[in-house]
């Protein structure tokens, strides 16, 4: 299984060619926003601008196109890497007693390509998706309206829609046939970020392959049970379980107290642990009974940060809020560099400024590692102090 650092690490090569996507998306509506406001009134054309529009889209659907066919050559790289590393981690947990091959094991080779043909799927629904065009028709109208009104001040005009129109990028509708998520809307049919779909279908795909490559090995060794993973900032509906040994019924009737409760069984719906085989009453713990307390209690410790109380689990998900609200803050930043509108881009700086230092005191506070990777956006130049203050 790959630690949480290794799969940033695996998927920074997804999410990388994500952002040039949603960066030039970005660059080509505040370039066009910037070209409308050079514009007389009487030369602004509705129909001219909403065809320049639709032109865009095209060639970002285009990228998007291209980057679901690049991504999906790397896909099965990815796959046979977590492969291998699961199955050396089995070999070693049963003595190296025996050490499968994948390329030679028919089951494995099975469960690869079964894994391969959902996330491919996955990638090929996001190449034939429609772009949501809702954002950027707002900006483009709010745009028209100033530049045909004459108003004085037209960057001001203009600030809210392109900042609303930056923060939501890159808006894909994701159809039925979608594996990993919850339906929502009309015909279960819902839209998110590019960036967010591209991020969960690597995930989902890793994790899933992981756990059915370990199920089948354990199969393989004989093995009677399983030991859940266990980290220390984990939700509080695993912390019970986590870390533990249960025989495969034992395991089996809690993923469906899970299901029947409403709740999250392991393995699914952003969960990070994993189900390693054992057998019973041969395979030692990995962790004893006071570093399992000790985990419990890192987890559940409960932290005061400016007035503000929670457990150090919590604090985690509020570090991933401030993660995405910095890329967001970025994808602002580059738009209203791109619009001509320095305002905008101070007022983004401020916000990352300020973000940024949040960032940092909970990271400090609560005793937790910062992942700087998480918020690295490659067109994204920060503002000077000179710079922020000619535009103030």
């Amino acid at each position: 299984m790959f630690s949480d650092r290794q799969l940033d690490e695996l998927l920074a090569i997804f999410l990388d060619r994500t952002q040039s996507v949603t960066e030039e998306y970005l660059i080509r509506m505040g370039e066009q926003i910037q070209d409308i406001g050079k514009l007389i009134p009487s030369s602004v054309n509705r129909l001219v601008q909403l065809k320049r529009m639709n032109a865009n889209l095209d060639a970002v659907k285009r990228e998007i196109v291209r980057l679901a066919e690049i991504s999906a050559e790397d896909l099965e790289k990815v796959l046979v890497k977590a492969m291998e590393t699961d199955a050396r981690f089995v070999a070693k947990t049963f003595g190296n007693e025996f050490k499968p091959s994948i390329l030679e094991n028919p089951a494995l080779i099975q469960i690869l390509r079964s894994q391969l043909n959902v996330t491919l799927g996955e990638f090929a629904n996001l190449s034939r998706t429609t772009i949501s065009s809702q954002a950027y028709r707002k900006a483009i109208d709010k745009a028209i309206t100033a530049a045909q009104s004459g108003v004085e001040d037209y960057n001001k005009a203009t600030r809210r829609a392109i900042a609303e129109a930056a923060e939501a990028g890159i808006q894909v509708e994701i159809g039925e046939t979608g594996a990993h998520e919850m339906r929502v809307g009309y015909g279960g049919r819902y839209t998110r970020r590019l960036d967010s779909a591209v991020r969960q279908n690597v995930l989902d795909g890793i994790r899933s392959l992981s756990n059915d490559v370990l199920s089948q090995l354990g199969e393989e060794f004989g093995s009677d049970g399983i030991e859940i993973s266990a980290h220390a900032t984990c939700a509080e509906d695993h912390l019970p379980n986590q870390g533990r040994q249960y025989s495969l019924a034992e395991f089996e009737e809690i993923q469906r107290d899970f299901e029947e409760s409403g709740g999250r069984p392991f393995g699914i719906w952003h969960c990070r642990h994993n189900m390693f085989p054992i057998r019973l009453g041969v395979t030692k713990p990995t962790y004893t009974e006071e570093e399992l307390e000790d985990l419990k209690k890192r987890s559940t410790e409960r932290i005061e940060i400016n007035g503000v109380t929670k457990t150090r689990y919590q604090w985690t998900q509020v570090q991933r809020n401030i993660e995405t609200a910095i890329r967001r803050q970025k994808d602002v930043a580059i738009c209203a560099k791109a619009a001509g509108n320095a305002p905008l881009r101070r007022d983004a700086q401020r916000n990352i400024n300020s973000l940024l230092q949040r960032y940092e005191l909970i990271s400090e506070k609560a005793g937790l590692s910062k992942s700087f990777e998480r918020l690295r956006v490659d067109k994204y130049k920060p503002m000077t102090k000179r710079e922020m203050e000619e535009t103030a």
